[in-house]
Formats: structure tokens, C-alpha cells, sequence
């Protein structure tokens, strides 16, 4: 709706958006190779979904080739950001008729790089966007049409 509460939302996508676009586009576009060009060289993953997890540059990469030779595709849409460099977007992964649900904060550098990727499961939002508000140390504002 047209009331709005606490911070205002941008009025231009922040650049942690553009980037964010960015590197799905090449992931695409290119896989691996796309993706490895958007990661800053101590890039780091960091999960809290039910079992934590943390993945290196190598173990990414790893990752988005595996995703590629198994047909498995991700969308996101953004949740909300906070400040310019940091980003909450709710990403699916489909492959065949298996869905996943995850909320994934991404943290970019001024270079437009990605540092520091962090998932949490689908129905921790407000864990999620907590987490948003301290990593960039300034308000998570929402995106997405509240609830």
C-alpha cells in the first residue's frame, strides 16, 4: 500500500540490487565462470539454516557447477535491503519437480564484488532481516509488499 513505516524505501535500486541482478544475469548467462568474476577472493557463505554450513570461494564455484551439470535453476526476488551494499532476497531452487526455499543476505563490496553470502531458511525472516540491520549497521528497509 501507500503507507509506509520506518525508513522509506529507495527510489533507485541500491547498488548491492544492481549487483545482485548482475550476477544472476551472468550466472546464466556463463555459470562458473560468470560467477567466479562477481566474487571477491575472501568471499565466504554462511548458512543457519537447520545445520550450518560455511562454503570458501572454491566450495561457491563448486557449487554453481553443480547446479549447472544438474539442470537446477535459481530465482530470487528481493526482500529488503539496508544501506547500499547489502541485500535480503528469497531465492528457489528448482530442479525437476523439487523446490527449495531460502532467504540469502549478500554483502558486496564498493567494487561490486560479493564478500560474504549468508542463507537462512524460509520462515526466519525476521531473523534474517535482523541479521540484514547489523551486517550493514544501518535500517533493513522492506521491498517486498508487507505481508
Amino acid at each position: 500500500g501507500m503507507a509506509s513505516s520506518g525508513p522509506q524505501r529507495p527510489n533507485q535500486p541500491t547498488s548491492a540490487q544492481r549487483w545482485a541482478d548482475a550476477a544472476h544475469r551472468a550466472i546464466e548467462a556463463a555459470g562458473p565462470a560468470g560467477l567466479s568474476d562477481m566474487l571477491a577472493d575472501d568471499f565466504v557463505q554462511e548458512s543457519y539454516r537447520s545445520g550450518s554450513l560455511t562454503l570458501r570461494r572454491e566450495g561457491m564455484l563448486g557449487t554453481v557447477r553443480m547446479m549447472k551439470e544438474m539442470g537446477l535453476h535459481v530465482a530470487g526476488e528481493p526482500v529488503a535491503v539496508a544501506g547500499d551494499l547489502h541485500l535480503l532476497t528469497r531465492r528457489r531452487y528448482v530442479h525437476e519437480r523439487d523446490t527449495v526455499e531460502l532467504l540469502a543476505i549478500s554483502e558486496w563490496n564498493a567494487d561490486g564484488r560479493l564478500v560474504r553470502l549468508v542463507e537462512y531458511d524460509a520462515d526466519a525472516l525476521d531473523e534474517a532481516l535482523a541479521a540484514l540491520a547489523d551486517l550493514s549497521g544501518a535500517p533493513a528497509v522492506r521491498l517486498d509488499a508487507p505481508g
